[in-house]
């Protein structure tokens, strides 16, 4: 019940040259099934958003004009790994979170997808 409240404004799509707007679009891009739940357009999403991939990964955030996690954003990974932090295009980059799935945890700056600058593991 609680879902149909929220899907109900939302249209449906299977390719990316469905309709533009607030929506769930299923395609099959890069070769990776992916189910992107927010705001659409023929090339992608954009906007406040979530992509969900047939591999596990899991975005959530701030999509720019070509399907990029830009701001503040969380994207969990197949193997159980977590971020939560900035994104630029697409990439973690600025201050964030890794939650290992092991417990261990890196709290501090990233650069171009990679930890950079100051941080610290515990």
């Amino acid at each position: 019940m609680v879902v149909r409240r929220l899907l109900k404004n939302f249209h449906r799509s299977k390719t990316t040259q469905g309709r533009e707007g607030k929506g769930i679009q299923i395609t099959n891009k890069e070769g990776k099934l992916q189910v992107w739940i927010g705001w659409t357009f023929k090339k992608g999403v954009y906007g406040r958003s979530m992509i969900l991939q047939n591999d596990g990964t899991a975005l959530f955030g701030y999509f720019n004009e070509h399907s990029q996690m830009v701001g503040q954003g969380i994207k969990l990974y197949p193997n159980g790994d977590r971020y939560e932090g900035e994104f630029v295009n697409g990439q973690r980059h600025g201050p964030g979170t890794y939650f290992f799935k092991n417990g261990d945890v890196y709290d501090g700056n990233w650069f171009a997808g990679a930890e950079g600058g100051k941080g610290v593991i515990h």
